[in-house]
């Protein structure tokens, strides 16, 4: 069956992007609309060329008292907004070292907004690291070198105003592309998901099907074969570069659980998705509060595994304790993910604000909340902090992690 594109006041663009049209309908039934807690931040955009200088440590424990030698590969964090400095960074896990990111000239200026940097993760991948700023640049980094390899600014699109990103921007296997979703104009009403090449053309942008954009902005990823996918209420949408047939499919998720406020990352060999998903719980009242909690699905989405809970306490906790920014280890053995507090999606500093936590991709419904977490519970709490000890302390709102290069 074939249906009109869903269009987003379609900017014209130096390359004519391709608007997705559907291909296929699959059958079942839609999963409940459950409120999720919206956490992480939309991602500001720009460039730039300054050096980074921070300089800090790591600590970790690994799963099951194995030590930090247990983890392999990079973890890139980037912090909330609120701390005093900004200083994106590189902790190498199997060594517990933390290396810089080069900073971008928005970043070094007085506002001091922090970088936004991704990676991706797709096994095998020597793809570029891409970092972006809060004033609409986008800068392509070597991952082994750091050595700048090209650029693009959003106010250099053909007929925009105020262009900005309104997610992470994700770079593609092949290093060809960026995913986002973003607004051309600043008065569109929703953002939309746009595919841009290395010179800021955007190649195509829309979705086959209507959807509340906002409640699905962290909701999409690259596959390994160059495809990507993306969450539009109860349809899973896979869709390929350059073409403008997309496939379809009708997602039942687990009762009780809502896909509003998701999140998607996909595995590195492409088998398997980590999600964030809402799930309401009972809170002291009595009433039913909808929690951010973590799954891993299979990459239909026909399957679907709890991994993460909440304890007894942050459930009876009207704060709407939740976890977010799933990212799998590169061999696909863990998770690492960030516990969000009221506030975060805002860019506000929780007190007290936890580490990255990791737990094996395997668990079942494993209660971590940084409020009753036992000291036995199997988890890594790694703390690539940056700055001096007088720093105010912030999360990682969002990361990647990357096998070594």
């Amino acid at each position: 069956m074939m249906i009109a594109p869903f269009e987003h006041h379609r900017p014209r663009a130096a390359l004519a992007p391709l608007l997705l049209t559907l291909a296929l309908a699959a059958c079942g039934g839609g999963g409940s609309d459950t409120a999720a807690p919206q956490s992480g931040t939309g991602t500001g955009t720009g460039t730039g060329t300054g050096t980074g200088t921070g300089t800090g440590t790591g600590t970790g424990t690994g799963p099951g008292g194995g030590g930090a030698a247990d983890l392999q590969g990079i973890l890139i964090g980037n912090p909330f907004p609120g701390g005093s400095t900004y200083d994106e960074a590189e902790l190498d896990l199997s060594g517990d070292t933390l290396g810089s990111l080069p900073r971008s000239a928005h970043s070094l200026s007085t506002n001091a907004q922090p970088d936004s940097w991704t990676a991706n993760a797709s096994a095998g991948t020597t793809s570029d690291l891409v970092r972006v700023d809060w004033v609409g640049d986008v800068d392509f980094f070597d991952r082994k070198t750091l050595e700048h390899t090209g650029g693009f600014s959003l106010a250099g699109i053909p007929d925009t105003n105020l262009p900005s990103f309104w997610s992470e921007v994700k770079v593609s296997p092949d290093a060809r592309y960026v995913l986002a979703y973003w607004k051309a104009d600043y008065h569109q009403s929703d953002a939309v998901l746009a595919v841009f090449d290395r010179q800021g053309n955007v190649v195509q942008q829309g979705s086959p099907v209507d959807y509340d954009v906002q409640s699905y902005w962290h909701a999409f990823d690259w596959l390994p074969d160059g495809q990507y996918v993306f969450l539009a209420d109860s349809t899973l949408v896979t869709a390929t570069v350059g073409q403008t047939v997309a496939q379809t499919k009708t997602v039942s998720l687990p009762a009780g659980v809502g896909s509003r406020g998701s999140e998607l990352s996909v595995s590195p060999d492409g088998g398997s998705f980590a999600l964030k998903l809402g799930v309401n719980l009972q809170d002291a009242q009595g009433d039913q509060v909808g929690r951010g909690l973590l799954f891993i699905s299979d990459s239909a989405m026909t399957t679907f595994r709890q991994l993460t809970t909440l304890g007894q306490r942050a459930q009876a906790d009207d704060g709407a304790v939740g976890h977010s920014t799933p990212r799998w280890s590169p061999d696909g053995r863990f998770i690492a993910f960030s516990i969000a507090f009221p506030g975060a999606s805002f860019g506000f500093t929780a007190p007290g604000c936890p580490e990255v936590v990791v737990l094996p991709s395997a668990s079942q419904a494993v209660a971590i909340d940084d409020l009753s977490d036992p000291d036995s519970e199997q988890f890594v709490r790694s703390n690539p902090r940056v700055g001096t000890s007088a720093e105010v302390r912030y999360c990682y709102a969002n990361m990647s992690w990357i096998a070594k290069p």
